[in-house]
């Protein structure tokens, strides 16, 4: 009976060891600046959502430099012979690039109202389409260097839905830009006026 009561102390003189160290390796993690170890999962962290934050700083975020787009200038002018039906108009757009720098993506559009009936249409760079939804022509030209110029050509005649003593206008809106910026502006409107007879 003694030896049992013997036994039974020192077993548990050792737990109380055991738990002595256990405490003063918690109490030595947790001491420790910035370190995460086992006392700290068991006392701040909960149940499988325990992290370690990234601390790593981002990268500064890339700045795309694009050179300043130019200034382009135009001109425009109309031609008509007023009177019948049939007779023609034709509207000049002239788009100049007189900058020190070459204009990209250039898109000159010609708005023409439905009261005209597109009958030939030219560009002198690039291409050009009509579009006969909107009755508006098209002229695209990858880029324009400094000193160039593109000439678009519309000629019209009078449909039957004009009316007599009417004014209607002719336009062009220019586009252009890089990646950056996209700059657009209108020529002047060029009137022409239906008369009856």
């Amino acid at each position: 009976m003694l030896k049992s009561r013997g036994l039974l102390i020192k077993i548990t003189t050792a737990l109380l060891f055991a738990a002595a160290l256990t405490f003063a390796s918690v109490s030595y993690i947790q001491n420790v600046p910035g370190q995460i170890g086992f006392a700290d999962y068991i006392l701040d962290c909960p149940e499988n959502e325990c992290r370690i934050e990234d601390n790593e700083e981002e990268e500064p975020p890339v700045v795309k430099t694009c050179p300043a787009n130019p200034v382009l200038t135009t001109a425009s002018s109309a031609y008509a012979n007023v009177g019948k039906d049939a007779d023609k108009i034709t509207f000049t757009f002239k788009v100049t690039n007189n900058d020190i720098t070459t204009a990209k993506g250039v898109e000159i559009l010609s708005v023409v109202p439905k009261t005209l009936e597109v009958v030939n249409f030219s560009t002198s760079k690039g291409l050009i389409t009509h579009n006969s939804n909107s009755n508006n022509v098209k002229a695209t030209l990858p880029v324009l260097k400094p000193g160039e110029t593109i000439t678009v050509i519309v000629t019209a005649k009078l449909s039957s839905t004009a009316q007599a003593n009417m004014t209607y206008y002719v336009g062009s809106r220019v586009r252009y830009g890089n990646d950056c910026e996209t700059k657009q502006f209108w020529s002047n409107w060029l009137p022409f006026y239906p008369m009856g007879g």
